[in-house]
């Protein structure tokens, strides 16, 4: 308010701007992480966040710096995962969180690896978050197998127990020995003994035993450790455990040979050998035989032990062969209370922790509990005591041992001995099995025996019968035909020893017969045979079945006690043959005669020869003429079928044929055929149709009027057969005088039947002052028709009209016209030799290739001093630069009934203004042999025409020929000149100047040039010369310079082998080419002309070198020509 208490209002105001500051930030100063190798560890998350007051945009997020892109890795690198990696746009204020991924690869050695995650923006700067990454020694590791199977070994052997696999798993170079442990330990070796495993490797160790003579036998624990403890490693030690069985084992026998197994008792003798080592040393070797018939038994029941202890091991020497029946193991409990025993036996348990009552006995037979036993040799038995809780105790006890073998009459021979090899034979008289193991024993009286090896003693044997045919289907018999068949067989000893006597018999059907029947072959050794043949039988008519035919065989064997016979069977199967035959042919002699357009009947007789009935008898007309156009199946036969044709009878059917009308005459043939089910049989039949030869030819006149010295079409004459054969026709001048002024074709016409063909006739009127007429009569003639011609009467008239323009030609043309200019024609116009004066038009037209202008003529009068008619027309409006050929047509009425027209044709007469010279293109090789002659060719062209074409040649030295070139022809608007230049004995660069002028006097010149080189000819024919008729080969030429450039090639004619080609006078290398092979020549001198120079001559390798042998291929080569190599 103001003193005088009025108000009053002042404003200001104050703009602040605040800029868009974008800050992008991670919230996290850092973070520590471990993360083991060969594995993905989650590091943690981390915050990205807008702490400025504008959006940030276009977020990345990436890692750099520090070590762990350039050290951490181990054959492939570590991995950081930033998830998500990006984002677009962050407001002010937000923030999102990315997950942190690391991937250790395996192997990756223990360290602090670090670098930093950095997160970038398009319109901010960045911000860092450092990343120390741990990754832990990893020492762990492990060995395959933990164990290994019991071993046996025995003493004074050595051997591989297996290998151990050591596996690093860590990330450290781990180093390890191996410690021998427990029983086993001094028998084991370890190799190598210490060793170290790099990252991810697998080291192999070998665990071997050692066992030295005399060493006590028994069952050895022993374990191997594997250890590391100066990382510590993890595990620090991992072990093998193993078990070594040392005992004395029998001789080992192996390799062993018996020859044969299987022979003929009495005759032959069997060779027996055997490799037989022992860890210490054989003692001897022998063969126990147990024979057939000398069958033993041995029963043994004795005390084992009495005793108060833990257990006892006892071995039981059974020095026989034979199969143990049963093997009784008891024991008594002396005790006042329950005990436990396990029993084994030869290494198997037969018995776990069986509970035996006090004062009572338990028995156990071993060989129903599965244990195995080797005769002759030792058994051993392995009894232990415990109590319930499975401790070993003391007990006290009585033991039995029973058993019995059933062992034949052993026969044994002892072996002769070659170091380790042993040897001996076997021989015996006695048929059958016989039951063979090799045996040895050691200085340590351990005995072992081979398994039963069976051989047979062969006493009787088996004679097969072998038929080459041993079923068979006879499918062909009928009434007429039976079957014979021819079998051949092998009678064979199968067996493994002789037959005597062996005879072979054949019985066979009722009313059959085999020859021979009956057959002898003596004695048949084993692994023979005999061969013979015999001949069966089959009577006609036999009924459709199966029947036999039996070969026995009768022999008599070394074992008299076992008679020998033997029969094979051969099955012949009769089918069903039903059979149906048809008469030879219909009809039986001669032809059926049908004349077209008649239907005729024809009867043929159908029989069944078969050794069944016929059932389903259909007949059908398949093949042939008579078949498509004679006959329909529905209608043509009667009767159409015939339900059953028993066999050896015959039945007559009728054949209904029908000829079309106008059918062409001829000898016609079909197949009939009769069909039954399982058999059919076809028949030809065969039709005359008579020949009726007739034609037509139209028009009967035909009268053409013409202009004379015109040539043209004059008529066409239509000839159609409407006969029923083909016709062949001449077409014959028969009278008149018109001959020389017409022409036709064809001379001769072959007309199918209902075809129709013309006889074109053109005609050529002679130049002649007065009107004439010309006729003649055209016969179309075949001497075998009756009426033997058609004719046609031809009438020719010629005016002696003549239309002859005088001016403007194309020698004398209207030049510069233009549109609207008035141009007068002269044209002469006469009838015979009278100029035509009154009573006559005319039609003018302008025209080229491209267009045709009628003229508007002005006006037509007629000049009698002259004797010319003066045709005035207004130039149209054409194009101009160019020339029109002039068409003047005069229609004369020569009576008031009849005109007569004819036209002149002058090329190029009117010539617009044509201000443009015409454009010329020159011809002519680039290259001539010197003293030839240059043809040159010049094009000329120009729509207003050409006048003329003129030529200088310029010769190396400058001299110059001058001439006026020759016209050859015209091409529209393009005119063809020549000029032949002769002088070309210099060598060098011609050059060549055309000048061409049009009709208006409008001149251009062109230049060009062409070489005169000394050329020779290089010419012959590409034939096989070494071939008796030279037949033609293909033969390329490449001609070469020294530097190896090409400069020409050319190939032979590929129909008659020849080349003859013009090419410089110089030194080449030349490369023939022929059958795909090639010739090179090298410096070949072509300097005058050669023909054949180098011909080929393809020769057999048979001729070169007996049966070709060591030849791949061979040429003659026929040269003429220098060349170095």
């Amino acid at each position: 308010m103001n003193p005088e208490r009025t108000y009053a209002f002042v404003t200001n105001a104050t703009y602040v701007v605040v800029a868009s500051n974008p800050i992008i930030e991670i919230l996290e100063p850092g973070t520590n992480a471990t993360t083991p190798h060969d594995k993905t560890t989650y590091v943690g998350n981390l915050t990205v966040y807008s702490s400025g007051n504008d959006r940030v945009k276009d977020i990345t997020l990436s890692h750099a710096g520090g070590n762990f892109d350039s050290e951490c890795f181990y054959e492939e690198p570590c991995e950081l995962t930033l998830v998500p990696n990006a984002s677009g746009d962050l407001l002010a204020g937000y923030n999102f969180t990315v997950d942190v991924w690391v991937d250790v690869p395996k192997g990756v050695a223990p360290g602090v690896y670090w670098t930093f995650v950095v997160v970038n923006s398009s319109n901010d700067g960045s911000d860092q978050h450092l990343l120390n990454l741990t990754v832990p020694m990893n020492t762990s590791w492990t060995r395959t197998p933990d164990s290994f199977p019991t071993v046996i070994a025995q003493p004074n052997t050595n051997g591989l127990i297996g290998k151990v696999n050591v596996t690093n798993f860590g990330n450290v170079k781990i180093y390890f020995e191996a410690v021998k442990r427990e029983a086993a330990g001094p028998l084991l070796v370890v190799t190598p003994e210490g060793f170290s495993s790099d990252i991810k490797s697998i080291r192999t160790i070998n665990i071997s035993y050692s066992v030295p003579a005399g060493y006590p036998e028994g069952l050895y624990y022993g374990v191997v450790a594997i250890r590391n403890d100066t990382l510590p490693a993890d595990p620090v030690e991992q072990t093998i455990s193993l078990w070594l069985n040392v005992t004395d084992l029998p001789p080992n026998i192996t390799n062993y040979t018996i020859e044969p197994m299987e022979f003929e008792a009495g005759f032959e003798t069997v060779h027996i050998n055997a490799t037989i080592i022992d860890n210490i040393d054989v003692a001897s070797g022998w063969i126990d035989v147990e024979r057939p018939g000398d069958i033993n038994y041995i029963s043994v029941f004795k005390q084992i032990i009495s005793a108060n202890n833990s257990g006892f091991n006892h071995t039981e020497e059974m020095n026989y062969s034979g199969v143990i029946q049963y093997f009784n193991i008891t024991i008594y409990n002396n005790e006042s209370s329950h005990v436990y025993v396990n029993i084994t036996v030869n290494g198997a348990l037969i018995v776990s922790n069986q509970s035996i009552e006090n004062s009572t006995n338990f028995t156990i037979d071993a060989v129903q509990a599965g244990a195995s036993f080797t005769l002759p040799g030792n058994q051993t038995i392995n009894i232990t005591f415990q109590n319930a809780s499975g401790s070993v105790i003391n007990s006290s006890y009585v033991s039995w041992l029973g058993y019995r073998v059933k062992s034949g009459e052993i026969y044994r021979k002892m072996m002769d001995r070659n170091g380790d090899e042993f040897n001996t034979t076997y021989w015996t008289n006695i048929s059958g099995y016989h039951k063979l193991r090799i045996c040895a024993n050691d200085t340590s009286s351990q005995v072992g025996c081979t398994d039963v090896i069976y051989l047979l003693a062969a006493g009787n044997t088996t004679i097969e019968i072998s038929p080459n045919i041993t079923s068979m289907n006879v499918t062909n018999i009928t009434i007429y035909q039976g079957e014979e068949i021819h079998v051949e067989f092998n009678i064979s000893n199968a067996g493994h020893a002789r037959a005597y006597n062996v005879t072979l018999n054949i019985s066979y059907p009722e009313n059959w017969s085999v020859s021979p029947v009956n057959f002898s072959f003596g004695t048949i050794y084993k692994s023979n045979y005999s061969s013979n043949m015999t001949a069966i039988s089959i009577p006609p008519a036999t009924p459709p079945g199966v029947y036999f035919v039996n070969l026995t065989a009768n022999w008599t064997n070394i074992n008299t006690s076992y008679p020998g016979i033997n029969t094979t069977a051969i099955l012949i199967n009769v089918t069903a043959n039903p059979v149906i035959d048809l008469q030879d042919r219909i009809p039986g002699t001669g032809e059926v005669i049908v004349t077209a357009g008649t239907k005729k009947n024809v009867t043929f007789n159908v029989n069944s020869t078969g050794n069944a009935n016929i059932t389903n008898v259909i007949f059908n007309c398949t093949e042939g003429i008579v078949c498509s156009n004679f006959t329909n199946f529905t209608e043509s036969f009667e009767p159409q079928n015939i339900s059953v044709l028993v066999t050896n009878t015959t039945r007559s059917v009728n054949l209904t044929l029908s000829v079309p009308w106008n059918y062409p005459a001829g000898h016609y043939n079909g197949t009939i055929v009769a069909i039954g089910d399982g058999t059919n049989d076809s028949s030809p039949i065969y039709v005359n149709i008579p020949e009726n030869i007739s034609w037509v030819q139209e028009p009967s006149n035909i009268t053409r009027e013409v202009i004379q010295g015109t040539q043209g079409h004059f008529g066409d004459i239509t000839v159609r057969n409407n006969g029923n054969v083909f016709v062949t026709l001449s077409v014959i001048p028969h009278t008149g005088d018109i001959w020389t002024h017409i022409d036709w074709t064809p001379d001769e016409m072959e007309l199918d039947i209902g075809e129709t063909d013309y006889i074109n006739i053109t005609y050529n009127a002679p130049v002649t002052q007065s009107r004439v007429t010309y006729t003649g009569i055209m016969w179309t003639y075949n001497g075998s028709a009756d009426p033997s011609y058609h004719e046609t009467f031809l009438n020719l008239t010629i005016h002696p009209y003549f239309v002859n323009i005088i001016s403007p030609t194309e020698a004398n043309p209207k030049l510069n016209v233009s549109p609207t200019d008035e141009i007068e024609v002269k044209v002469n116009v006469t009838y015979g030799i009278t100029n035509i004066g009154e009573n006559v038009t005319f039609d003018i037209s302008l025209y080229n290739s491209t267009t045709k202008t009628y003229v508007s003529i002005t006006s037509a009068n007629y000049n009698s001093s002259e004797g010319l008619w003066h045709v005035n027309f207004t130039a149209p409006a054409l194009s101009l630069q160019r020339g029109y050929d002039l068409n003047v047509t005069a229609i004369y009425s020569l009576t008031p009934d009849q005109n007569v027209t004819y036209y002149d044709v002058e090329p190029k007469a009117v010539v617009y203004k044509d201000e443009i010279p015409p454009s010329i293109s020159i011809s002519v090789p680039a290259r001539v042999p010197a003293n030839t002659t240059a043809r040159i060719y010049a094009n000329v062209t120009d729509p207003g025409g050409v006048a003329n074409a003129s030529i200088v040649v310029y010769d190396p030295n400058g001299t110059a020929e001058y001439g006026n070139m020759t016209f050859l022809y015209r091409d529209e608007d393009t005119y063809v000149f020549r000029y032949d230049y002769a002088n070309t004995s210099k060598i060098g660069i011609y050059s060549i100047n055309v000048t061409g002028c049009d009709k208006t006097g409008n001149c251009n010149s062109t230049n060009t040039s062409f070489e005169i080189y000394i050329g020779v000819w290089f010419s012959g024919y590409a034939k096989d010369i070494w071939r008796i008729r030279h037949p033609v080969i293909n033969q390329s030429f490449w001609f070469y310079d020294d530097a190896g450039n090409l400069l020409i090639n050319f190939s032979s004619d590929p129909d008659t082998g020849y080349y003859n080609e013009s090419v410089d006078a110089r030194i080449y290398d030349l490369k023939t080419k022929v059958w795909g092979d090639s010739v090179t020549l090298f410096t070949v001198p072509l300097l005058q002309d050669v023909h054949n120079p180098i011909q080929f001559g393809n020769i057999s390798k048979y001729v070169v070198s007996a049966g070709g042998a060591g030849v791949h291929r061979s040429i003659i080569v026929n040269n003429s020509l220098n060349y170095s190599l």
